[in-house]
């Protein structure tokens, strides 16, 4: 029969499991794994809002080639006017510097400098340039989600890149 305390062992831990949010982010986290996008061709079609949802979805889980590839989408979605102030109203700035970070810590792949190189473009792209209210405003908020942080981690961590390097730089 085993021992009466496991049974309450295991419901307490399945109302924890159930109330956690971090549990629930990092079980959320894995069942995206399933639903990557298998090629870089659907990434490359992608529109502003799934691309940033797929940055968000397996940045964080240390999916590197979903990761580098929504950042180079979000990269090419900048580029038209208002694309850097529809990007950071998007949740991009954030995404980049969580998926950056995660990269960064993960266990899996340490430091993918695809991942950080892109993160650091994308950052430069959103936040470059645009003197006004609307531009400074995009830096603030990347000041405010630590993409300082980040850049610089990311421009430490590969100091013999020049992509991170050039544009960890014009990020600053």
């Amino acid at each position: 029969e085993g021992c009466r305390w496991a049974g309450v062992l295991a419901e307490q831990v399945a109302k924890h499991e159930a109330a956690c949010p971090l549990v629930r982010a990092r079980v959320t986290a894995q069942n995206q794994l399933h639903d990557a996008p298998s090629s870089g061709v659907e990434l490359e079609e992608m529109g502003l809002t799934a691309a940033v949802a797929a940055l968000w979805a397996h940045g964080a889980v240390a999916v590197d080639h979903v990761a580098e590839k929504a950042c180079e989408r979000l990269n090419t979605l900048c580029v038209p006017a208002g694309g850097k102030q529809a990007a950071a109203e998007a949740g991009a700035i954030e995404a980049a510097v969580a998926a950056m970070r995660s990269q960064r810590l993960s266990q899996a792949h340490p430091q993918v400098v695809g991942v950080q190189a892109q993160g650091c473009t994308l950052l430069c792209n959103i936040c470059e340039g645009d003197n006004d209210a609307a531009g400074r405003a995009r830096r603030q908020k990347a000041a405010t989600a630590e993409a300082i942080e980040v850049v610089v981690a990311a421009m430490r961590a590969h100091p013999q890149v020049a992509h991170v390097q050039v544009d960890g730089c014009r990020a600053l």
